[in-house]
C-alpha cells in the first residue's frame, strides 16, 4: 500500500522522520507533523541522536506508532502545559532515554519518567545507545541470571 503523504508549506510545522510504510519493515524518510507534548508528564526532545535496536527491524508490529526507534538523546525544547516549573525536566536539559512513538526523526515525544539527565561526559550517541541495550543486560544478569558481587560473566559476540 501506498503511503499518503503529509504536505505543509510551512517548515516550521513538519519535521523528517524515518516512517515505516505497509508491514513495518520499509521505512522511508518522510515530512510529519511536529509532535506537541498534551499528557501531563510528557516532553518532546529536539533529537541529537537516535538508537535502533533488533525490535526496529524484527518485531515492528510490537513498536507502537509509524515512526522508527525507541531510544533518544537530546534537548528537551516543550513541556507539556500544566506542569509546573522545575518538574521532572526544564527546557534546555539534555536527557536520554525511552521515546514514546519513535525516535529516529527532528523531534520525539517522551514521558518524562522514562528519560534521565544526560550525564556531562557522555556523547549524546553514546547516550542515545544506552536505554534498550542497558536494561536488557542488566535484566538479563540481575533479575534473570541473578548475578551477585563477586560473580562472574562471560559475553561472546556481546548479543
Amino acid at each position: 500500500p501506498r503511503a499518503a503523504a503529509f504536505v505543509s508549506r510551512d517548515r516550521s510545522l513538519v519535521m523528517q522522520a524515518a516512517v515505516r510504510l505497509g508491514n513495518g519493515l520499509i521505512m522511508h524518510q518522510r515530512d510529519v507533523p511536529i509532535p506537541s507534548p498534551t499528557e501531563p508528564g510528557q516532553v518532546r526532545v529536539k533529537v541529537h541522536a537516535a538508537g535502533t535496536n533488533p525490535v526496529d527491524y524484527k518485531l515492528p508490529k510490537l513498536v507502537a506508532g509509524p515512526i522508527a526507534g525507541i531510544d533518544v538523546a537530546g534537548v528537551v525544547d516543550a513541556v507539556a502545559p500544566g506542569a509546573p516549573p522545575g518538574a521532572a525536566f526544564d527546557v534546555g536539559d539534555e536527557v536520554f532515554g525511552f521515546a514514546t512513538g519513535g525516535s529516529v526523526a527532528e523531534y520525539a515525544l517522551a514521558d518524562a519518567s522514562k528519560l534521565a539527565s544526560k550525564p556531562e561526559t557522555m556523547t549524546f550517541v553514546d547516550a542515545a545507545a544506552m536505554p534498550t541495550a542497558y536494561v536488557t543486560s542488566y535484566q538479563a544478569l540481575f533479575e534473570h541470571g541473578e548475578m551477585r558481587p563477586g560473580a562472574r560473566v562471560l559475553i561472546i559476540g556481546a548479543s
